[in-house]
């Protein structure tokens, strides 16, 4: 049995800096700014998905949880591992003077590289970074307009302090760590050329970002939840912010609005490979009536909220054509009842309606597929294959009906993909005597 050395270290390294943020809009505003100082996101954690599962390593308390990671170049003490956790209605405290606790999550106000009165290195913990580019962490805080507080002295710092979105002091020295056995190399998280980073929430400062929503209605379709994500996903990158309407157009009439929600970049991960629709469709007779569709604009101005993607078939999308030419006189009757003001429409005068054909009848003119029109199509002809043995076991005949309403694109691939001996096309009706034409190419074939 080893032996341990009574004389070895206890401690032998930081494992991971952990910051708790006590609402949604400060963790991922929190995220935002470490990646803007170059750390990667090397995991992600959300409670409420559904393919998601707890470790051991992740808080109980945690609702959403995004690690992040700055690499060195092998060097003892140049990495470092950043855990930012959502904790709902957590309460951060710091020590007084006079003992007692109290709460604190504000940073300082002060004027831009302003010169200040008092040091902040005295005021509360803080996490020290180490960096061999300075200059470049002075010029991305000032590009981001982030107070900053230049050590000792503004003409020729060593040091650079500032407050994340938590209130947490974070401070960046060009100051190696002295007690590393290995120095560090001329590396930091902020390696990549700026502009260039992993957006988990890209912001740029003093402009009104454009809110766009996505909602699938009518009947579910493989395919909904990879547009959704692709929507929600390229709404973010464009520097827009990216929401969702839950439950269809019934989500969209729902009194307070409860049902459409903001969404993040993590929140679609793992969408792609899910069939039906994550965020639900469901009918809606509201919709239909000119009340509902009020309603369904209150909400939406009310979320600032003036484009709308709908991915459903052609009840869905007639209702959104609709709902799209009444919007200017459902706002005007909106504030003359009182229910908003001139100030509140004025940002959402227009409403931009994009429609994704969410039908496995695959027809919509000058598009490629429709969403969910090849998934219908692999099912058809798994069943196809499912009877084909009874068929030959038996010498029978089988015929086989397939939807697509007025559009026979499913019957003429089905058809074509597995070997089928006739074939009844919408676009293309059988003519008299089809019967014994029938008769004839089966007995040809066989």
């Amino acid at each position: 049995m080893e032996v341990a050395d009574p004389h070895a270290p206890v401690t032998s390294g930081v494992s991971s800096v952990s910051l708790v943020a006590p609402t949604e809009d400060l963790f991922y505003t929190t995220v935002a700014f470490y990646t803007d100082l170059g750390f990667n996101e090397a995991f992600v954690y959300d409670r409420t998905h559904p393919t998601v599962k707890r470790e051991d390593d992740h808080c109980r308390a945690s609702e959403k949880e995004t690690w992040l990671y700055s690499q060195g170049d092998g060097g003892d003490g140049t990495d470092v591992n950043l855990k930012i956790r959502y904790v709902a209605e957590a309460v951060h405290f710091r020590d007084s003077n006079d003992g007692t606790r109290r709460q604190s999550i504000v940073s300082p106000s002060a004027p831009l590289n302003s010169k200040e009165s008092y040091d902040w290195r005295g005021e509360s913990m803080s996490v020290i970074l180490y960096t061999p580019v300075l200059d470049r962490i002075i010029k991305l805080l000032s590009e981001k307009k982030i107070t900053f507080q230049p050590q000792p002295s503004e003409k020729e710092p060593s040091e650079v302090y500032t407050h994340d979105p938590l209130g947490t002091l974070v401070g960046f020295t060009s100051k190696a760590n002295p007690f590393t056995r290995v120095g560090p190399r001329p590396r930091l998280g902020v390696s990549r050329e700026s502009g260039v980073r992993d957006q988990t929430r890209p912001s740029t400062p003093g402009k009104v970002k454009k809110r766009i929503a996505v909602m699938t209605s009518g009947g579910d379709a493989p395919g909904m939840n990879a547009a959704v994500r692709a929507v929600v996903r390229m709404t973010i990158a464009k520097e827009c912010e990216a929401y969702a309407i839950y439950e269809g157009y019934e989500g969209l009439v729902r009194e307070g609005g409860k049902l459409i929600k903001r969404m993040h970049w993590e929140d679609v991960r793992g969408w792609l490979s899910e069939g039906g629709t994550l965020i639900g469709t469901a009918r809606c007779k509201k919709f239909t009536e000119r009340a509902g569709r009020l309603q369904g604009a209150k909400n939406l101005v009310s979320a600032g909220i003036d484009a709308l993607i709908v991915c459903g078939g052609d009840g869905s999308l007639t209702g959104a054509d609709i709902f799209r030419s009444e919007w200017p006189g459902l706002l005007t009757e909106l504030v003359r009842l009182g229910e908003l003001t001139e100030e509140q429409c004025a940002p959402c005068k227009t409403l931009n309606i994009v429609g994704l054909v969410g039908s496995i009848d695959n027809d919509m003119s000058s598009t490629d597929a429709t969403i969910g029109a090849y998934s219908s199509l692999t099912r058809i002809c798994q069943a196809v294959d499912f009877i084909d043995a009874t068929a030959y076991s038996h010498s029978r005949a089988f015929v086989v009906e397939v939807m697509g309403r007025h559009c026979g694109w499913l019957a003429l691939m089905a058809g074509l993909s597995t070997g089928a001996d006739f074939v009844f096309l919408p676009e293309k009706p059988p003519q008299d005597k089809w019967e014994k034409e029938m008769c004839r190419i089966i007995k040809t074939v066989n």
